[in-house]
């Protein structure tokens, strides 16, 4: 029974504590009586907040010390700290995770350990990831690649074939053009593919 008891008050706790976070992070509409309900928690429920604050002399100076007695309680310590400095919260592109930005405020992967290689993190192979995803579903971007490989391996490895770096080159320049066409509806994928045979 006890162990029960104490099961029962986590998950009623985790089950609080997360849904008052994405009411925080997500894009997702709320009714504003949600919105209310959890601002309220700063005002007339402030005694829903388990947090001891303190004084303390040490090295020289004082230091505040704040003792937060749960998660629902480090929830609003750090929500209010996080609405007073505006901070940005991101969804990574990659792994689903809610994350802050570090540096560039548009970065869309995050430092956390990656799904598909723990090893490493989403930023270090999150593009890499969509561009392989990208080549999957998307039968130009895979086809283009493919073409793209051949001449960059060819030129690489035969430096002195100065035709195969100008036809490199004129890939590159031309498949730009292509995918700003295909992407504003001037060209077809059938007309892309077309001009690729080419090569």
């Amino acid at each position: 029974q006890l162990l029960l008891s104490a099961y029962y008050w986590w998950a009623q706790s985790y089950v609080s504590f997360k849904y008052c976070f994405l009411l925080l992070v997500n894009d997702d509409e709320f009714e504003q009586n949600q919105i209310n309900a959890f601002l309220s928690m700063f005002s007339e429920k402030i005694n829903f907040q388990h947090i001891d604050f303190r004084i303390a002399l040490f090295e020289d100076g004082f230091h505040s010390l704040y003792t937060i007695k749960s998660s629902m309680s480090l929830m609003l310590f750090e929500a209010a700290h996080c609405i007073d400095k505006k901070v940005t919260f991101t969804k990574c592109t990659n792994c689903g995770e809610i994350f802050v930005p570090e540096g560039r405020k548009d970065a869309i992967y995050c430092s956390y350990p990656s799904p598909q290689n723990p090893k490493k993190l989403c930023k270090e192979i999150g593009a890499q990831v969509a561009r392989s995803n990208r080549e999957k579903n998307d039968i130009t971007t895979k086809e283009y690649r493919k073409v793209y490989m051949k001449y960059k391996m060819l030129a690489r490895r035969h430096p002195e074939n100065r035709n195969a770096k100008r036809v490199l080159e004129r890939l590159i320049s031309e498949g730009k053009i292509w995918r700003k066409k295909m992407k504003n509806g001037i060209a077809t994928s059938e007309d892309f593919l077309k001009w690729l045979k080419e090569f």
